[in-house]
This record gives C-alpha cells, sequence and structure tokens, in this order.
C-alpha cells in the first residue's frame, strides 16, 4: 500500500467543499468532531481538518462574505488536480489536504499574517508538505527557528517568489 503524503496549505483558507477537494481533506483521527474537547491535547480544540491560527478555531474555509479569499483554495485545487492526473481514481487515498487558514476573517486586506503560527500548526500536526505561497520580506530570528523546526521534522516546503514589488 502507498504512503499517504500529507500537504498543508497555509493561506487565506481552503473551502473544504469544493467539489474537486473535498475527496482529500485531511482528518486529524485523534480529535473527535465537534465535542468541544482538545482530544489528542493539542492546544487546539476539534481541529478535525485543521485549524484557523488567525481566528483560533476550527473553520478553515473562507468567510462567505469575502470574496477576496480564495488564493488557499486555489492553491488546494491545483494540488488536487496534479494527484488525479498522477493517481487517478487512488488520488484522495495517496494525498491528503491539510487546510490551514492564516489569515483572520475580518481582516481588512489579503495578506497572510500568520503564515508562521501556520506553518507551526502543520509541523505539530505531522504535514510532509507545507505550501507557503504568501509575501514575506525579511523573517526574524524566531521565523527562521520555525522554518528550522520544520526542516528538521523532515518537511517539504513550498513557497512563492517575486511577489514584493521592486
Amino acid at each position: 500500500r502507498a504512503e499517504l503524503v500529507v500537504i498543508a496549505s497555509v493561506d487565506d483558507g481552503v473551502r473544504s467543499s469544493h467539489q474537486d477537494i473535498e475527496a482529500f481533506v485531511w482528518t486529524h483521527e485523534a480529535e473527535v468532531p465537534g465535542n468541544g474537547i482538545d482530544d489528542d491535547g493539542n492546544g487546539f480544540v476539534d481541529d478535525v481538518h485543521g485549524w484557523d491560527v488567525s481566528d483560533q478555531d476550527s473553520l478553515v474555509a473562507p468567510p462567505g462574505y469575502r470574496n477576496d479569499f480564495y488564493h488557499g483554495t486555489h492553491v488546494a485545487g491545483i494540488v488536487t488536480a496534479i494527484a488525479r492526473a498522477a493517481y487517478g481514481e487512488k488520488a484522495p487515498d495517496r494525498i491528503r489536504i491539510m487546510p490551514v487558514k492564516a489569515l483572520a476573517d475580518d481582516d481588512p486586506t489579503t495578506y497572510v499574517k500568520s503564515g508562521f503560527a501556520g506553518i507551526e500548526y502543520a509541523t505539530q500536526a505531522g504535514a510532509d508538505i507545507i505550501i507557503a505561497s504568501w509575501v514575506i520580506g525579511q523573517i526574524s530570528p524566531d521565523e527562521e527557528r520555525i522554518l528550522q523546526r520544520a526542516a528538521a521534522a523532515g518537511i517539504v516546503m513550498v513557497s512563492s517568489s517575486g511577489n514584493l514589488p521592486e
């Protein structure tokens, strides 16, 4: 049996109900859905399908009233399309998307402000790959340590480049 690869999308949220994504959504098996208890003691209550590190809740989908929160869903859709092309019907048995929302619902911009907290969550939750497709200029020593912990855990980091103005 092929090993399952968990890919965390640390972004503005993932609409897990999207027809191209829903079969791929990661499930944290140690959590009991909706019981209001941190079943595994990781500090996150009901993080069954990921975590919103900005709003500190398990609602990882973009808020319905914001049409400018779409990037994380788009990225997750690209991953699932590639998985389907590579593995066909068996793709959801090979790849899982761990949604990690790193932008507060009421934030006035779409700049991902809690990205490194999202990387920390994905590292703790056991992601194999973390997609961090957002803008950052320089990183702090604390942020560097977060990246070093992810690397030490064997996590592959995928990030964007060229998004900052010259």
